[in-house]
């Protein structure tokens, strides 16, 4: 077990904004659960973070809540208890996943208005990334955060340095000193670190220079996510080696699922169990120069990537099969259903783009900005920039075992990691989705950003079938798990 050293005067400094003899004065608060029920309730079993300190059963990850059921209970439970911040919060973190976060913040305010620490938190980082379509309001967050470090949660105790360092509270009337963050040894107590001891210097160093410090609150002990069941195996493709994973399900139409870029197949690791207990055969294919994928010898455009597709149905010798792709794999899969009809049944679009040409002068404007000429830097911030990026597009809920995993994804590919969305950018969607035949599914998610991509898919083809899921973002798969594989399971059935 790692152990932490804090000098409280240091990070006190920072947390109130005042110089150190002030920062001596301020007294750490621990919040009192006793006046409220502690009893389990089922909105607690339903919807209880796994992070929260004061949480009264272990909790469940957004991707393992059935959203309906939670908010369903949660009122039921906040009917029964309405002064009890825990359930005000629970309710509020199942709105909120949900889509409804402007129903969400009353009761999340309110719980945070009862110096519920989590629910500080939360709220503040709501505020200050605008996740969800919140709104943005940085000045209340740094309050909120700032709040819920005083009242020991290690999230806010890491984050609010870091981002009055990195300069997220500009504005707000903040007056550190800079002398304040170095030094110090003393012990800090009321945090919900249970007695261990942290450095002020591993603490700023973790949460102002890596930038972190939202996410690794907490984080079980074991170095990886669990390995999804089934086999996995290489196919040889027109490019090489085409890796994919399948989890061996028991139906006779299997499924191909095509990640996004620049992910890999484990993209769809959640749902690979889930979809085998449905009844479904799904196989998961790592695109060329994505994941364990051989990459092409040159810049690929999405057509070229079909025919390693259908390597993978020779090799595992599948004369047909349905396909679903989300977002770049919407359009592989639009792809391999234009290129091999026969080898189709059905199709799933998860984020289908009909871009207009005037967009796509935007997207690739910005492609060559952020990933094209991608810095790469000899101290390795570049990897904590892209970390922090990617999980504000998850929301504060990020398990970051889980954005670990996505960033080395990124970076581990045979190809450039841009030539995904490169790809992308330049398929041209709005026609080859006229050109469709097969059964097709448009699927989407109220909180994804290709969302009123597919809307304008929608009513350029309104005799495919359409299902909408609430709330979630670009990982949906992982966020609403079980909605996203009945969705799946009731179309190729």
């Amino acid at each position: 077990m790692t152990v932490f050293k804090l000098g409280v005067a240091g990070v006190m400094g920072v947390l109130i904004g005042v110089s150190s003899s002030m920062a001596q004065a301020i007294e750490w608060q621990t919040f009192d659960p006793s006046p409220y029920s502690q009893s389990v309730t089922d909105c607690d079993r339903e919807a209880a973070h796994p992070d929260d300190p004061n949480k009264v059963v272990p909790g469940r990850t957004s991707r393992e809540m059935n959203l309906d059921t939670a908010i369903r209970v949660c009122r039921a439970d906040l009917a029964k208890d309405p002064n009890n911040p825990r359930i005000g919060y629970q309710l509020a973190r199942s709105l909120t996943y949900a889509g409804k976060v402007t129903e969400a913040l009353p009761f999340i305010e309110r719980a945070a208005a009862q110096k519920y620490p989590q629910a500080m938190f939360v709220v503040g980082y709501l505020y200050l990334e605008g996740s969800y379509a919140s709104p943005k309001n940085p000045c209340r967050a740094a309050q909120l955060i700032r709040e819920s470090a005083i009242y020991g949660r290690l999230a806010g105790l890491l984050g609010y340095p870091s981002y009055v360092l990195n300069g997220r509270f500009a504005g707000c009337g903040l007056q550190v000193d800079a002398q304040e963050l170095r030094g110090g040894g003393s012990e800090m107590k009321g945090s919900d670190m249970n007695d261990k001891r942290v450095s002020r210097r591993d603490v700023l160093q973790t949460a102002a220079v890596a930038g972190l410090a939202p996410l690794i609150a907490a984080a079980p002990a074991e170095a990886n996510l669990p390995r999804p069941g089934g086999e996995r195996g290489y196919a040889r493709g027109p490019h090489g080696q085409v890796h994919y994973h399948d989890n061996q399900g028991a139906s006779a139409m299997p499924l191909l699922l095509l990640h996004q870029a620049p992910m890999s197949h484990r993209q769809f690791d959640a749902v690979y169990g889930p979809l085998k207990q449905r009844g479904v055969r799904a196989i998961g294919i790592d695109m060329p120069g994505f994941g364990m994928s051989d990459p092409t010898p040159f810049v690929p455009k999405v057509a070229d990537w079909a025919s390693s597709i259908a390597a993978v149905l020779d090799h595992l010798r599948i004369r047909q099969a349905d396909v679903l792709g989300h977002h770049t794999g919407a359009l592989l899969a639009t792809e391999v259903a234009l290129q091999y009809p026969a080898r189709v049944r059905r199709v799933i679009l998860n984020g289908p783009f009909p871009i207009t040409e005037s967009e796509r002068a935007m997207f690739l404007a910005d492609l060559q900005k952020t990933e094209i000429d991608f810095e790469y830097r000899a101290d390795g911030t570049h990897l904590s920039e892209s970390f922090v990026k990617r999980s504000k597009f998850y929301g504060p809920d990020a398990d970051p075992k889980h954005i670990t995993r996505i960033q080395v994804e990124k970076f581990m590919g045979y190809g450039p990691f841009w030539y995904g969305h490169n790809a992308a950018y330049r398929y041209d969607h709005a026609s080859t989705l006229k050109l469709l035949k097969h059964p097709t599914l448009i699927l989407t998610n109220t909180g994804d950003m290709a969302y009123p991509m597919a809307q304008r898919a929608r009513q350029m083809r309104p005799d495919m079938a359409y299902v909408e899921l609430q709330g979630g973002n670009v990982d949906i798969v992982d966020q609403a798990t079980e909605p996203w594989s009945d969705a799946v399971k009731a179309f190729v059935a």
